[in-house]
């Protein structure tokens, strides 16, 4: 019997399972949801949608930047039917992350 020939595949199936250990699965599109929105954010959502003055289901103002800045269409999250512009890309990311923990978190500057 040749060792090579056993020790060989042995130390590559270690190898694969020792580097398939605890990582952490990637989601499938890293820009949606863990969880489908609840009844809370998707109220949050409406009244950010209507801040702007249009009910259009886009939130035009950016939300991280507590809707005082304009968002632009290349940085957008859909989040529950709802297009969420943001100012910039980091912006957009870190929302991204968990989108109805921000959403909840949401705080309206007073209309002008």
């Amino acid at each position: 019997m040749n060792l090579t020939r056993i020790a060989i595949p042995t130390l590559v199936c270690a190898f694969l399972l020792t580097a398939c250990g605890d990582k952490k699965a990637t989601p499938a599109n890293p820009g949606a949801p863990a969880a489908a929105p609840t009844a809370d954010v998707l109220t949050k959502l409406a009244a950010a949608d209507e801040f702007d003055g249009k009910t259009d289901k886009v939130v035009s103002k950016c939300p991280a930047c507590g809707l005082g800045m304009d968002g632009h269409a290349d940085n957008e999250l859909d989040v529950g039917g709802y297009k969420l512009l943001f100012c910039s890309a980091d912006q957009k990311k870190a929302w991204a992350a968990d989108p109805n923990k921000e959403i909840l978190a949401l705080k309206f500057p007073a209309k002008k």
